[in-house]
């Protein structure tokens, strides 16, 4: 925490942000495991799903494209 307190506010602010990307990063990656056949959209919406539930997804991005 010592460490952590003494960065200059830029550095904080750029860790948030690696973090972020990493953990968009795993939850594509899930994604990807969990539907080995999905488009790249497909993948995209049900991320958008996972970050803001899938009601907000849906008003905001349309609903799941179908799936055959």
């Amino acid at each position: 925490m010592e460490i952590y307190g003494r960065m200059p506010a830029s550095q904080k602010i750029q860790l948030v942000f690696e973090a972020i990307g990493m953990s968009r990063d795993l939850a594509t990656a899930g994604l990807r495991s969990r539907y080995p056949d999905a488009s790249p959209e497909e993948i995209r919406r049900r991320l958008h799903g996972l970050c803001l539930g899938e009601d907000l997804a849906t008003k905001v991005y349309g609903p799941m494209p179908d799936v055959v």
